[in-house]
């Protein structure tokens, strides 16, 4: 491991092989690492999504995690998924790539899966401790899923995309430090994928079908079911059921 600045004066944590950014980064929280601290790795054979899915990270594509240190509370951790995907979709509009945001965690190109977020926190005295923000993006290579994939193509070196990821993401977490998730709602509606769609939040027989509508300030999606009823939803994995 080696220690140095990183972009936007943060301190980056280097691998050659890690199992998990997220981890390690929780592991420099529990040592009393102050961050903003970014924990890179190039390659993650270990990595995990939401839910706990793996998330294999191969040469070539970013695996970077953020270690945060907001005086918020717990309930308001779950929207950083939410900022670090605008975050996300703010880089690749800059690589020529039309992204787009999928509620909660994911961005996606004309819904290929292209880049995941897993965020972890830890709470004391009612307030956040730490937040951690795990960012996983297809860059020069699109991973066999379950599920379509994408990636942005090897045009993008990985350490350009660390620096303008990294950059990007505090950049809207101070935007969320001052306002939530309200302050950048509208920006992240522009780019939402599968708003006004059909989709099918949740599976078997517990998931819900309806209109995707919106997504609120406190960062709840927003379905009108096949009865007309408003359904507010705080988490689920969503697909789209029509083009």
């Amino acid at each position: 491991m080696n220690k140095k600045p990183g972009a936007a004066d943060v301190d980056l944590f280097a691998y050659s092989v890690l199992d998990s950014t997220n981890d390690e980064a929780k592991r420099l929280a529990g040592l009393g690492r102050r961050g903003p601290l970014a924990v890179w790795t190039a390659e993650q054979p270990g990595g995990r999504g939401r839910s706990g899915r793996g998330w294999t990270g191969p040469r070539g594509n970013l695996m970077v995690s953020l270690l945060l240190r907001p005086d918020r509370t717990p309930a308001e951790a779950g929207t950083m998924a939410l900022v670090a995907g605008l975050a996300v979709a703010d880089c690749a509009r800059q690589w020529g790539t039309d992204a787009r945001i999928k509620w909660p965690n994911d961005v996606v190109l004309e819904d290929a899966k292209l880049a995941g977020i897993l965020v972890e926190a830890g709470s004391k005295g009612g307030r956040l401790d730490w937040v951690v923000v795990g960012i996983g993006l297809n860059l020069a290579k699109a991973p066999t899923l379950d599920r379509p994939t994408a990636c942005i193509g090897s045009h993008v070196p990985v350490e350009t995309a660390l620096e303008q990821v990294v950059e990007a993401v505090l950049q809207r977490y101070r935007e969320w430090l001052d306002g939530g998730f309200a302050a950048v709602r509208e920006e992240w509606l522009g780019r939402a994928a599968w708003l006004g769609r059909t989709v099918r939040v949740g599976e078997g027989q517990g998931a819900i079908e309806g209109l995707m509508r919106t997504v609120d300030a406190d960062g709840s999606l927003v379905v009108d079911d096949a009865t007309g009823v408003e359904r507010r939803l705080t988490a689920g994995e969503v697909f789209a059921l029509e083009v």
